[in-house]
């Protein structure tokens, strides 16, 4: 009979070779560590298996602010009037000279001074708004309010005036200090510097738009160009008067929400079906393609909330996700890093006013969102980040998880869990340890329990909690086991 005998442990390069008793010799392999860095935002677009290790199949109230690190996203600070719910329907918002908020509030245009809102026209057709900006000749600021209906406003600073001449269109839009208004497939101008005069021949005009297909959805300025769209076709003018107004052939790609155009650092962006895109000029680029499972799933029906808005570097986007009525899923993209990570927020609404972006909630609420640490009126902010399938060996291999190092920054009253999985996208996470500090954490080096993590074809894991937190980069030791 053959005893069966121990093998020594030996080093074979940069692999171990470990003992292992049997008939003949086995070998367990322990690869070199492989740091991953896990602030690469969300990629629905490939599956677990191809997306890359530091991107997340699924994630919640993150952001690029601290990239490469896995950050939790800005705290929010309730804004103006700070009641529970100050707003009753956001039907618009808006700012005057970049410093003076207004809202469209139900039936009711209020502006803060400071101390309290006002309200200067009631009476209102309870209907979603726009509010812009026009200069006269002398330089003038006029703040436009529309509403898509018979009420047309427009002020100076100091009182209101009915525009009576104005289209009845929420869809308007100011270039080379003109008024642009697109009523079904025709846009009209108004005279230069007037925002009540529609009428003077040949400076007002009408002109039709050849090959509008589907229905009007948006009108924009942009680099010199006013920009209309149905949700199938979009439609360029070129000319600043009268004499020289020029439609460019149609392209075949829509928009389906006004509210959705934005420009940031001379790039439009905007929000097509299922897609959300880029147009710097010929045909606009897709740029969604990571967060194709989101918006897959807007609900449609109600596209025309769809609203965005930008800072720094940044777009969001708020979108109805799923079976609902109004926004609840808002998307920051990163632009110059391409990349895009999911609140668990829905906004009607964003302004910019000075260095801040501020947005107004479904709750009837007005936020600022670049700055603070919790949720609002003090609440944690809970977040989550999922991985793809992290080994790099073969997926016929079995493998065990021998050592799992994480560096995080864990604030007084954070807590942070990881968790793991062994299937490729369910969820069914287990948790594996539980930080939570009573003093701040930075950049401390913690070991993860990997006991569970054993004999598996490969696996995922899964970071989460509630309140700020940072984790910068985890190392990761796995050993191919024999069968």
């Amino acid at each position: 009979m053959k005893h069966l005998q121990p093998i020594a442990k030996i080093k074979n390069g940069g692999d171990y070779v470990s003992a292992r008793w049997g008939r003949g010799t086995r070998t367990i392999k322990q690869q070199d560590p492989e740091t991953i860095m896990l602030g690469d935002g969300v990629n629905t677009y490939l599956s677990p298996f191809m997306i890359k290790k530091s991107e997340a199949v699924d994630s919640r109230n993150l952001s690029s602010r601290s990239y490469p690190a896995l950050a939790v996203r800005p705290g929010v600070t309730n804004q103006f009037d700070t009641t529970a719910n100050p707003f009753s329907t956001v039907n618009g918002a808006g700012v005057r000279n970049a410093s003076t908020f207004y809202i469209n509030d139900g039936t009711a245009l209020k502006y803060w001074n400071g101390a309290a809102l006002v309200s200067v026209i009631t009476g209102l057709t309870n209907a979603t708004s726009k509010i812009l900006e026009h200069y006269d000749v002398n330089g003038n600021r006029n703040t436009v309010f529309i509403n898509g209906t018979e009420k047309k406003y427009s002020t100076d600073g100091t009182s209101f005036s009915d525009m009576t001449e104005a289209p009845a269109t929420k869809l308007m839009t100011v270039d080379d200090n003109r008024l642009y208004a697109l009523t079904g497939s025709l846009l009209q101008c108004s005279a230069i510097y007037s925002v009540t005069d529609w009428t003077t021949y040949q400076d007002a005009t009408s002109i039709p738009i050849a090959g509008m297909q589907g229905a009007a959805t948006a009108l924009t300025a942009y680099n010199d160009m006013v920009i209309a769209t149905s949700d199938k076709t979009m439609h360029i003018l070129l000319g600043d008067k009268y004499a020289n107004f020029k439609f460019l052939d149609p392209i075949q790609c829509g928009c389906v929400s006004d509210r959705s155009m934005i420009e940031l650092d001379g790039k439009l962006y905007f929000m097509d079906y299922n897609k959300y895109k880029m147009f710097t000029g010929g045909f606009p680029s897709d740029i969604s393609q990571k967060v194709k499972a989101y918006l897959e799933n807007i609900a449609y029906t109600y596209k025309d909330k769809i609203v965005s808005g930008a800072w720094g570097r940044y777009i969001y986007v708020s979108i109805p996700y799923g079976a609902v009525s109004t926004n609840n899923l808002t998307l920051e993209y990163d632009t110059e890093r391409d990349l895009w990570y999911p609140y668990d927020k829905g906004y009607l609404n964003f302004v910019n006013i000075g260095q801040d972006i501020y947005g107004i909630t479904t709750a009837g609420k007005a936020e600022k969102m670049n700055t603070g640490t919790t949720d609002g009126a003090g609440a944690a902010i809970s977040w989550y980040h999922e991985t793809g399938v992290l080994s790099a060996l073969p997926v016929s291999a079995l493998r065990t998880l021998s050592n799992l190092w994480v560096i995080i920054d864990l604030p007084a009253g954070s807590t942070m869990t990881v968790g793991y999985s062994t299937t490729v996208d369910a969820a069914d996470f287990v948790t594996l340890k539980t930080f939570s500090t009573n003093s701040a954490e930075q950049r401390v080096r913690v070991q993860v329990p990997t006991d569970k993590i054993a004999k598996c074809n490969y696996f995922r894991l899964k970071f989460a909690g509630t309140g700020p937190a940072t984790v910068h980069f985890a190392d990761m030791f796995e050993t191919i086991m024999p069968r």
